[in-house]
């Protein structure tokens, strides 16, 4: 490496603007001006900005406000003797210094296929074989320099660096503990590296939140230019139509690892990108590489092929002694999707006739951005009267109902890229999800006993009880906000780490009762985030966001069985959460539930359509509804519950459940409930974390509404809460045709599931169902009803017997 200390010295007289980095000089030579600068220090900026100018690309390398005056001036000083423009930006504090240069020769946008030897466990080289060796060798050099020096930095390629090319400098950065990016779409995409401070965050909260748009533009993998074909079949082995889909590229995460020996159990620390530490490993002596990375496996809960060790870029034998583990970075595989959720933008086409069935479907796109932030799965789906053969659909889930149209003919959407993988939070012990692959329902059973007294001794002070069985212990309907549309729930804001914390923001305005929040709902969102962050409809962009939360609890009082006619039950309707507010999600905690309550499990149905039921000109299956096939269409024929034409599940709720769930996928209900105390009243006490859609137009949060807005008096509060509750007890939806799905020749048609009555044209009469096939009409319209004993759910309606569904 070409040593620069004999000309940094004569550079050093150039303006503050850094634009011309000649000039007379300072006197006193290297070692004199930059003697307070460590000789490993001013090695380390030589080699790093000499390895750039070696680039062949244009590119921008930017320094962090970290480094002090004189590692400005340093670094300034070398890059003006290698010709390269450096340049200083802010003031103060926030003061730190550019250097970029241009490119010195013509890109050759290398091109090729990797991944193929990577899994025969040949070496990083051998993924990128179509990028000669001394181009790989320039890039590498660059990212070493950058890996060996303690200071935040980032390089910047230009957009004329490949894809393929791009992918070499992630995959090399990985290995080496740098974190990269990419940015903007076709010609204009280009690629980032970065090195994180060695010396921990600046701040433990996020100081700046990040626009949805932007961070998912950031985070996402995009499809490259003319990669994405529409043509009318896709792979046969994939069962698609429409649109071909490029392969997931493989996912990686980069651990650094150090030593430490500070504690009386010395120990091997193993650290993510973001500076948080991930785990620690006992002991000093690690004994093989092997053998450490069957030890991480252990800690990572994953296998120990999935963990490969490399020092310098290069990748470690695995018979070799693991040692200087301060220059050794892991790199687990992550699971790719085998069914990704896409990002898509509307189609520019005018006139587009999307099918679903054997029908033409009416898609209400308003709801949907203009922008290409658009969540949506493509999947093989069945249906109430077609269990086995079904179609490719896509599917978007929205608060007003679940899009749905079949994939091949006049697609409504266009598909730009994968949308960011999920944080790889451990689900906790006896974490699980219910209802198979496609039902996003997942509980697990938590402690957190300092819940109950504080919620108990705020209910003793509240007394709230407007409705008899509903006593309000915290309700989101007396702190709201009036808005154009009505009334509408304040949230709270977290801030949700890389690691899985969640801090609350906002100190005494970040609720009305801010001690309360920060007790209760910040330790009861800590457990469920692993839980939401497996939800897929629709994924949440958790880690390093700021997340809206309405904050709830509440107590339902069940009266004791006094005699044969005591009302000593409880029975909820289906519905879904959220009235004018854009509720994504779901997460319930039971801290107390009476041990002399029975039954109460909650029961989750899927508002995908059931299914297109036709009659004129096509195969007429409005005939084929009936218990027979609602019941096959109920129960799964595939182990994880893909083969159910209808999503749905029970989950039995115990004292210390916590439950997460997709508003927008599921609506629930609660299951007959009932107190075999004959002497006292029973009750379930729950928190209720209501968790804002993160796509939708943030709502005005509690801290801003505290501080410009005066809280009405008690008795104003309640008022208007009698008002809101009046709506929100109404019925939300229910299973029912929609007039949606239309024929293009003789015939009608009608759409059936659960259907939010947010949506018009409803056909609550059945039209030509309920005269052309009453019994299997009022078959499926039973599932509105609930279950009349204890312990069933919607099979009850499948048992009944049809006189037991009116005349017919």
């Amino acid at each position: 490496v070409l040593h620069l200390k004999q000309f940094v010295a004569e550079a050093m007289c150039e303006d503050e603007g850094g634009k011309g980095n000649t000039g007379g000089g300072k006197s006193g030579g290297v070692e004199g001006e930059f003697s307070s600068i460590a000789d490993d220090r001013r090695a380390g900026f030589e080699v790093l900005i000499t390895a750039l100018a070696g680039l062949s690309d244009a590119a921008t390398l930017t320094f962090d406000p970290a480094l002090s005056a004189s590692e400005r001036e340093f670094a300034h000083g070398v890059a003006g003797t290698l010709g390269m423009k450096s340049q200083r930006h802010g003031e103060g504090n926030e003061r730190y210094i550019a250097i970029s240069k241009v490119a010195t020769g013509e890109g050759k946008g290398y091109q090729g296929s990797r991944g193929v030897k990577a899994s025969e466990g040949k070496g990083l080289e051998d993924d990128f074989s179509g990028i000669p060796q001394p181009r790989q060798k320039e890039i590498k050099e660059v990212l070493k320099a950058m890996a060996a020096l303690s200071n935040v930095s980032r390089l910047e390629f230009a957009p004329a660096v490949s894809s393929y090319e791009g992918e070499f400098i992630r995959s090399s950065g990985t290995t080496m503990g740098l974190a990269s990016e990419s940015h903007g779409n076709d010609r204009n995409r280009y690629f980032a590296i970065s090195k994180p401070s060695l010396a921990g965050r600046a701040h433990d909260g996020i100081s700046e939140v990040q626009a949805y748009e932007e961070a998912l533009f950031t985070r996402m993998e995009w499809f490259p230019e003319g990669c994405v074909e529409d043509g009318e079949c896709g792979s046969e082995n994939e069962g698609n139509e429409g649109y071909h889909i490029p392969t997931p590229e493989p996912k990686h995460r980069a651990i650094s690892l150090s030593k430490d020996f500070s504690t009386p159990c010395p120990s091997i620390v193993g650290t993510e990108l973001s500076g948080d530490e991930l785990f620690r490993i006992p002991g000093k002596d690690l004994g093989t590489v092997l053998s450490l990375q069957k030890q991480i496996a252990d800690v990572l809960l994953c296998l120990p092929s999935d963990v490969a060790l490399f020092k310098e870029g290069e990748a470690m034998d695995q018979d070799d002694v693991a040692h200087d583990v301060d220059s050794v970075v892991a790199r687990q595989a992550l699971d790719v999707d085998p069914n990704p959720i896409l990002v898509c933008t509307k189609s520019k086409l005018k006139y587009l006739e999307p099918s679903l069935r054997e029908g033409s479907v009416t898609l209400d796109l308003s709801c949907l951005p203009d922008t290409p932030t658009i969540q949506a799965v493509r999947e093989h789906r069945t249906y109430v009267t077609d269990t086995t053969a079904g179609e490719a659909c896509w599917l978007v889930y929205t608060k007003k109902q679940v899009l749905a149209y079949s994939c091949g003919r006049d697609e409504a959407l266009v598909p730009v890229g994968f949308f960011p993988p999920p944080p790889s939070w451990p689900l906790p012990s006896g974490g699980q999800q219910w209802g198979g692959a496609r039902c996003d329902v997942w509980s697990v059973p938590v402690e957190l006993p300092s819940v109950r007294p504080l919620l108990d001794a705020h209910a003793t002070q509240t007394a709230d009880t407007p409705i008899p069985r509903y006593q309000m212990i915290v309700d989101p309907n007396l702190f709201v906000r009036e808005e154009k549309e009505g009334a509408v729930w304040v949230p709270c804001e977290f801030d949700v780490d890389t690691d899985g914390d969640a801090r609350l923001a906002g100190g005494d305005r970040s609720h009305v009762f801010p001690e309360l929040t920060e007790r209760v709902a910040t330790p009861v969102l800590k457990a469920a985030l692993p839980l939401l962050a497996k939800l897929r409809r629709p994924r949440l962009l958790l880690a390093g966001r700021r997340l809206q939360v309405v904050f709830k609890a509440q107590r339902i009082i069940v009266p004791a069985t006094a005699g044969a006619n005591a009302d000593s039950e409880y029975v909820g309707l289906w519905h879904v959460d959220g009235h004018r507010e854009n509720v994504a999600a779901v997460v319930l905690y039971y801290y107390k539930v009476d041990p002399s309550l029975q039954g109460g499990d909650m029961e989750f149905c899927g508002r995908e359509p059931m299914d297109v039921l036709g009659m004129g000109d096509c195969s007429n299956n409005y005939r084929d509804l009936g218990a027979e096939s609602l019941r096959t269409a109920l129960r799964s024929h595939t182990q994880d519950g893909t083969g159910a034409a209808v999503q749905n599940c029970r989950v039995p709720v115990t004292q210390g459940t916590l439950l997460v769930f997709s508003n927008y996928q599921m609506a629930h209900r609660v299951l007959r409930m009932v107190n075999k105390n004959t002497e006292a009243e029973a009750s379930r006490d729950f928190v209720a974390l209501f968790i804002i859609d993160p796509a939708t137009q943030p709502m005005v949060p509690a801290q801003v509404h505290l501080a410009s807005c005066k809280l009405p008096s008690e008795e104003d509060a309640k008022k208007r809460r009698n008002t809101m509750l009046l709506e929100q007890l109404q019925p939300q939806g229910e299973f029912v045709g929609n007039s949606c799905v239309h024929a293009t020749g003789n015939g009608c048609y009608t759409m059936i599931g659960w259907l939010h009555h947010m949506l018009s044209g409803n056909d609550e009469d059945g039209e030509f169902m309920e005269s052309t096939h009453p019994r299997g009409w009022r078959r499926f319209r039973g599932l509105n009803g609930p279950p009349k004993k204890q312990g069933r759910g919607m099979s009850e309606v499948l048992s009944l017997r049809s006189s037991e569904f009116g005349s017919e």
